[in-house]
């Protein structure tokens, strides 16, 4: 009987060997057998020369017998090891051809701290190129974005990161970039006021004048009049939290916008009616036959969906000033609700909106040192 005769079952369902490894088994359980013979003979010799004085059994009978035992035990071995070859291959998983395996694009990026499976976008390497935190050696004062009179660098741009607070420069950007191109378009209908006038105005307070430190919106300065916009927003930063005012002028409307409303609400409403006073003024020294001196506006704390982190406020200010116009949505709200990866996506739909503006005129040289940077180097020798 075999030792570990595999089932039939097992028999037939391996189908992949090979004609190499059934030679080299054949040729092993012959070489067993020939062991086994020359053992056969060799006992037949020592049993000629001893006998056994009672005419029992010789001693060459018993050596025959004991290596007829050794030939077939060196048999069973052999097909025990041919067996346990084919017991580990039918145990083994089918093998799979190298043609058939599944092959996953993997692009590497030196702005990436490992690699990401599948494709990068363009947007995402722009993006990665220009957060990515960086020192003086690797160029952080290289300027991304330069038009409209404004620039901002690579270490500028890092407050556009993931789970980073939006920057008072990035604002200001935004801010100038969307005031122009309605310009270009030939009317402004939401303006949007950066953030170095907002903080005059935030500073000064009582002491603010709007002949002395509001110049540059008059109508001959700033090239239209703000009084004919539909809109007008005032991003605020106050203690590293940014919310927005709104003016809505065709219904002389006066909105506080906030995604966290409960959060500093005194100095919030007290702020309000110094900045909806102050815009007044503005208003009337722009047009003063529109706006007389009884206009008034209504104050409205309007309810918007919260932010359920602690680093998105700025996120939220830039999507009130491109995109809330006062319209109920779904769920009764003047604004839609936003995931963290809607937020986060959004973020980079900024700098790529930025980067590749084509008023950008450093847009060329961005994209000529993110291509350099991602180009796989090539190994090669050294000339002499």
């Amino acid at each position: 009987m075999w030792v570990g005769k595999p089932s039939e079952e097992e028999v037939e369902e391996e189908d992949y060997g090979d004609k190499n490894e059934a030679e080299e088994d054949d040729e092993d359980g012959d070489k067993g057998e020939d062991e086994a013979k020359d053992a056969y003979e060799a006992g037949d010799e020592d049993g000629d020369e001893d006998e056994d004085d009672d005419g029992h059994e010789t001693a060459a009978g018993a050596g025959s017998k004991e290596d007829e035992d050794e030939g077939s035990n060196s048999k069973e071995e052999s097909d025990e090891r041919q067996d346990g070859k084919k017991r580990r291959r039918t145990d083994e998983s089918p093998m799979v051809r190298r043609s058939e395996r599944k092959k996953v694009e993997v692009n590497w990026s030196p702005f990436l701290k490992e690699p990401i499976q599948g494709r990068i976008t363009k947007e995402q390497q722009i993006y990665e190129y220009c957060t990515r935190r960086t020192n003086q050696a690797e160029g952080e004062d290289r300027c991304v974005v330069e038009m409209y009179d404004y620039y901002l660098t690579r270490a500028e741009c890092q407050s556009l990161g993931p789970k980073k607070w939006i920057s008072t420069v990035v604002m200001s950007m935004v801010a100038k970039v969307m005031v122009g191109e309605q310009l270009r378009e030939g009317k402004v209908r939401r303006y949007i006021f950066d953030s170095e006038f907002m903080a005059t105005l935030r500073d000064k307070k009582l002491r603010w004048s709007v002949f002395e430190d509001a110049k540059m919106l008059m109508p001959d300065q700033l090239g239209h009049n703000l009084g004919n916009c539909d809109y007008l927003f005032l991003p605020m930063l106050v203690f590293n939290h940014w919310f927005c005012y709104c003016v809505d002028l065709k219904n002389d409307k006066f909105f506080i916008l906030d995604s966290l409303a409960g959060k500093l609400f005194k100095e919030k409403k007290m702020m309000a009616g110094f900045m909806r006073t102050s815009i007044i003024e503005l208003l009337q020294a722009c047009d003063p036959k529109k706006y007389g001196e009884d206009f008034q506006m209504e104050m409205i704390f309007e309810e918007l969906p919260k932010q359920s982190n602690v680093d998105d406020c700025g996120v939220y200010v830039i999507k009130y000033c491109t995109e809330w116009d006062g319209r109920r949505r779904k769920g009764g709200l003047t604004m839609e609700d936003f995931s963290n990866e809607q937020l986060r996506q959004f973020r980079v739909n900024v700098v790529w909106w930025l980067v590749n503006h084509m008023r950008n005129e450093v847009r060329n040289k961005v994209f000529a040192s993110v291509s350099a940077a991602n180009r796989p180097k090539r190994a090669g020798k050294k000339c002499r």
